[in-house]
């Protein structure tokens, strides 16, 4: 998977899970469930999904998510 740098400080969550949906090629469900897996609470100077949250999400995504 490539090393990709996003700012998401401006965007809305259903942005950012659309871009993270085709940067790792699955559905945004599998997206969205794997950003409910990132560790909470996202600290209040973070600001919207910023890069840190997005590093989380893609190293849960590159783990597979286990289907149910």
């Amino acid at each position: 998977m490539k090393n990709t740098e996003f700012n998401y400080t401006q965007n809305s969550f259903e942005d950012a899970v659309r871009v993270i949906s085709k940067e790792v090629k699955v559905s945004r469900k599998e997206v969205e469930k794997a950003i409910l897996k990132v560790k909470k609470p996202i600290p209040p100077e973070v600001e919207g999904l910023a890069s840190i949250v997005v590093s989380h999400v893609l190293e849960i995504m590159s783990q597979g998510i286990p289907s149910k």
